[in-house]
Order: structure tokens, then C-alpha cells, then sequence
């Protein structure tokens, strides 16, 4: 886990999710809509594209300053520890 890296918890209506933010980067780690953005062709290449609402909230939140739809939460997490295993899908 290098230490630049930052997670947040992303909170929609429906959907909950776990991000990495590395400088300008906004990953998906853990989603509950996975499944779905996988049958309907949303992925490219099994990574979430950029219109992913996770992750047009989470950069609306950190790099714009505008107020997200979601809850979002910062994680620290502890050494050893993984952050895809803190969301249960």
C-alpha cells in the first residue's frame, strides 16, 4: 500500500463502493453494482469507466469541491489490511 493512496468509503442510494485515489486516479476497488455494470457492457476491460457514478461522485468531492450526492468517507487503513475486504457485496 504506498502511502500517496487514500480510500473512501462511496455511499449512493443503491450502490456502495470502495475507491483508491492516487493523485488524480480514481479506482474502484469493491462495488455492489459490479454485476451489473459487467452484464451490461459498462466495464472496459473489467475496470469502471470514467461516467461510473462512483466515480463521478468521488471526483466531484475531492478535485472540484462541489458537493457529491453520496456519502463519502475516508478509511484509514491498518497495516496488513485490505480495503476490499471492508465492503460485504
Amino acid at each position: 500500500m504506498p502511502e500517496n493512496d487514500r480510500y473512501f468509503v462511496v455511499k449512493l442510494k443503491y450502490i456502495q463502493a470502495i475507491v483508491c485515489v492516487t493523485d488524480k486516479n480514481v479506482n474502484v476497488i469493491r462495488c455492489t453494482n459490479f454485476e451489473t455494470c459487467y452484464q451490461s457492457r459498462f466495464l472496459i476491460y473489467g475496470i469502471c469507466s470514467n461516467y461510473c457514478p462512483v466515480i463521478a461522485e468521488t471526483k466531484k468531492y475531492l478535485f472540484r469541491g462541489i458537493k457529491p450526492k453520496a456519502e463519502i468517507h475516508e478509511i484509514r487503513l491498518k497495516s496488513g489490511e485490505k480495503a476490499g475486504a471492508l465492503l460485504q457485496v
